[in-house]
């Protein structure tokens, strides 16, 4: 198995440098395209400062009102929920991204022209391995390209 491992890491190296490198700054990207926190941030403020003024109006009965203020108390629980997954998907892309680069320095760093197997390198650059078959297994490289090998 480390033989076929080698394997995929020698094939990694042999040009696809370039693939992986654009697959990565794609993912990138897609990151950075996600919800923009101050638009939700924006739009709580218009929000809260509505609330506020409904809320001076409401001293008399009225239905209308009512539901407005409804309404935008719902919306605005809304926001604050995407608020947070927001933020708790941007700390898990900050890993993520950490990661991308880190395998990036570790392919520019060094040759890759692996003469022999080694754990450190494997368990910084390969995400899973999976056994297809008795001959064949699949190694997922960070940054999600991957490389179906035989085993020898």
């Amino acid at each position: 198995m480390h033989q076929s491992i080698l394997k995929a890491i020698q094939t990694l190296a042999e040009g696809h440098q370039k693939e992986i490198a654009d697959n990565l700054y794609d993912t990138l990207i897609a990151l950075h395209e996600e919800t923009d926190l101050i638009i939700i941030q924006n739009r709580l403020d218009d929000l809260e400062q509505e609330f506020d003024r409904l809320l001076l109006m409401a001293g008399t009965e009225n239905e209308i009102i009512d539901r407005r203020l409804e309404q935008i108390s719902n919306e605005m629980m809304k926001l604050k929920k995407t608020t947070k997954q927001v933020d708790q998907s941007a700390a898990r892309d900050r890993g993520r991204e950490s990661k991308y680069r880190k395998v990036m320095e570790l392919i520019s760093e060094h040759d890759l022209e692996l003469t022999e197997y080694s754990d450190t390198l494997v368990y910084r650059i390969i995400e899973r391995v999976t056994v297809l078959s008795k001959e064949m297994i699949c190694i997922r490289f960070i940054g999600g390209y991957e490389v179906t090998e035989t085993l020898n």
